[in-house]
């Protein structure tokens, strides 16, 4: 025991305080003191923040359905394997969790980026149910203009100087695959930002997330890798750094450059075989199977949703309704019935048997096929 106390005093005391990796464009610093969470994240302006993080944080859970959380602050130990101005690569000892984590990064110059990845031995009778990394604070402003968070919610979403407005404690998470429809978020002023971004072509679940901490905006991708307890695993795809100049558009295009070389995105729409309805960009009419939509307030994001029924609503109306929409668009419409049968926010048509009994809506269903 006394050797091996001896030996993790040995490793911690040789590792060095501060890790560089530098280019003519972008500069990276890792601080020791914090389990080599990144200090300093400098193209043209610091993008990394004072008040910095651990370069990872891990959830870990138990068949219990307890979980604990651990950093690269509280490694048992840190060895740094390999230092150069351009790759470096730390490997992490958890003891009493039986995990050994290896992180790597590295400085690419044509274009100029930084490439992480970590891999995770797990020897122990634990699941890893997030890991967040590399983690990243950034500054609450980057200067005295407009500052910029490009957010990647649905279709995007652009958050104005996120600093000011986002009270500490508040968090923004977006599921990718699910409502993040990209995998990237970008922090930008007028004239230089930074887009942090994934190279996932296979769909793995990660969250997007932009959260206010003391001091800095807390912009860290949360991997959700397999959960099974005792399961090792290497991060199958890399998470990008990448300077850019001007507009959110340009951290877009960045990002496109990469989307449209993966197997999802090669061929265009008019290329694919796809149902005319998808191709064709139809209008979509919701309505209520039963209730008035505007007679409450328009949200569905949140329960209770206590709209009030309409009594005066009948399923034969429809079609006549829907004919109305046609014409006005001038085109075919898809119709999409809403099932706020009950108390909850967007119930979809299967709560049925649905007002006015299963015949009334067939009859209506075969008249708008009509």
């Amino acid at each position: 025991m006394q050797r091996l106390i001896l030996l993790l005093w040995l490793t911690l005391a040789v590792a060095p305080a501060q890790i560089r990796l530098t280019s003519s464009a972008m500069e990276v610093a890792l601080d020791g003191a914090r389990g080599y969470g990144i200090s300093k994240l400098y193209a043209q302006r610091d993008f990394g923040a004072t008040a910095g993080l651990p370069l990872y944080r891990i959830t870990l859970s138990q068949p219990d359905g307890s979980t604990t959380t651990i950093t690269s602050a509280e490694a048992s130990a840190a060895q740094v394997t390999a230092s150069t101005a351009n790759r470096a690569e730390i490997v992490f000892e958890h003891a009493p969790q039986r995990l050994r984590i290896t992180c790597t990064v590295r400085l690419e110059t044509q274009p100029s980026r930084l490439v992480w990845n970590i891999a995770v031995r797990n020897l122990g009778a634990f699941g890893i149910r997030s890991l967040y990394y590399p983690q990243w604070a950034a500054p609450l402003r980057l200067g005295s203009s407009e500052n910029r968070l490009l957010y990647p919610f649905l279709d995007g979403q652009e958050f104005i100087n996120p600093g000011e407005h986002m009270r500490e404690g508040r968090t923004h998470s977006a599921q990718y695959p699910g409502q993040a429809a990209m995998q990237l978020v970008a922090y930008h002023d007028e004239n230089h930002g930074m887009l942090e971004m994934t190279t996932d072509g296979n769909g793995w679940v990660k969250h997007f997330r932009a959260g206010r901490i003391a001091g800095a905006l807390d912009l860290s991708i949360e991997h959700n890798p397999d959960e099974t307890p005792g399961t090792s695993f290497l991060l199958p795809y890399d998470i990008v750094f990448a300077p850019f100049h001007g507009p959110w558009q340009n951290a877009a295009d960045a990002y496109r450059e990469w989307a449209i070389q993966q197997k999802w995105a090669r061929r265009t729409i008019a290329q694919r075989a796809l149902p005319g309805y998808l191709t064709a960009g139809l209008p979509i009419v919701t309505f209520a199977m039963r209730g008035d939509p505007y007679s409450a307030e328009w949200s569905m994001y949140f329960p209770p949703s206590n709209r009030l029924l309409n009594p005066e609503f009948k399923a034969g109306k429809v079609p006549a309704l829907m004919q109305r929409y046609s014409r006005f668009f001038g085109s075919r419409v898809i119709v999409d019935p809403f099932g706020w049968e009950h108390h909850a926010p967007w119930i979809a048509g299967d709560y049925f048997p649905p007002a006015e009994g299963e015949a009334v809506w067939s009859k209506m269903t075969v008249a708008l096929r009509t």
